[in-house]
């Protein structure tokens, strides 16, 4: 089954959940800017950066030591 991709500019309903749990736990700020069309950031926190370099290792370990995933 073919997935509808979302418009530029328009996020589908799961990317936003998942934005929103993440600012929930402190690792998304988002900004909106008040201009039209209204413009939304999202970006990365500090927490996010250091989870990001703790994770990283083991992520290149797996890309070398795991065969890939069946999709």
């Amino acid at each position: 089954m073919k997935q509808a991709r979302p418009r530029p500019g328009h996020l589908g309903p799961q990317l936003t959940l998942r934005l929103t749990q993440l600012q929930g736990r402190g690792l998304v700020e988002r900004t909106v800017v008040p201009t039209t069309p209204v413009q939304i950031t999202n970006t990365l926190t500090p927490d996010a950066e250091e989870l990001i370099s703790v994770l990283q290792p083991s992520a290149h370990w797996s890309e070398r030591h795991l065969p890939p995933a069946d999709d």
